[in-house]
């Protein structure tokens, strides 16, 4: 039972690989840097708000796109 996958599939592992990167690049920003806490311009704020909705969409669309059955069709 082998079956292709299409680019949709990997998007929540794309997305979640970024959120990795992006939610510790921004949170160490925030310590090392004396800028103030979530401060709109500092790139870090974009950083860390960026890996959040990463993260949140990768749940998301796993959850969506799970398929119980293991096939690509509707029964």
């Amino acid at each position: 039972m082998n079956r292709e996958t299409t680019s949709l599939e990997h998007l929540p592992l794309g997305l979640r690989l970024l959120a990795f990167v992006l939610l510790p690049v921004g949170f160490i920003g925030f310590l090392t840097t004396e800028d103030g806490f979530f401060d709109p311009s500092s790139v870090f704020t974009v950083a860390f708000s960026l890996g959040i909705v990463c993260a949140a969409a990768s749940i998301y669309l796993g959850i969506f796109l799970h398929d119980p059955n293991g096939s690509a069709e509707d029964a």
